[in-house]
C-alpha cells in the first residue's frame, strides 16, 4: 500500500498492489477503496490468465514476526557475530534448518 503525493496528478490517493503482480493495481481515496479496487483488478487478471492457460503466482503472505527474550551464552553470541550480520535472521534460519531436517532437539 502506497500513499500517493497530494498533487495535481495523484490527489493524495492510495495505491495497493501485490508484489508478485506489481502492474495490477487498485487506486482509491481511502485504503479500503484501494484494496477493493485491487481485488477487482486481480480477479480480472486471474480470469485472463486462466483463459489462456498461464500459470498463476500465489501472493505470498509474510510471516508475522514476534519479539522474544532468550538467554544465550556470550560465547555463542560472539560465534554468531563472526558468521552473521543479524542474530535474529541467523537464529530463524538455524531453527528452520533443524525443523526442515527433522532434527530432534529435545533433551
Amino acid at each position: 500500500m502506497v500513499k500517493m503525493p497530494n498533487d495535481e496528478i495523484y490527489s493524495g490517493q492510495y495505491e495497493a498492489y501485490y508484489s508478485e503482480y506489481p502492474t495490477v493495481r487498485g487506486v482509491g481515496a481511502t485504503r479500503v477503496e484501494a484494496i477493493s479496487n485491487l481485488e477487482v483488478a486481480f480477479e480480472c487478471m486471474i480470469e485472463d490468465l486462466l483463459s489462456v492457460g498461464e500459470e498463476i503466482i500465489e501472493p505470498v503472505i509474510e510471516d508475522i514476526k514476534k519479539r522474544v527474550n532468550i538467554l544465550i551464552s556470550e560465547k555463542v553470541l560472539d560465534a554468531i557475530a563472526r558468521v552473521a550480520d543479524n542474530r535474529s535472521i541467523f537464529l530463524e534460519r538455524a531453527a528452520q534448518y533443524v525443523i526442515n531436517n527433522k532434527i530432534d532437539m529435545r533433551l
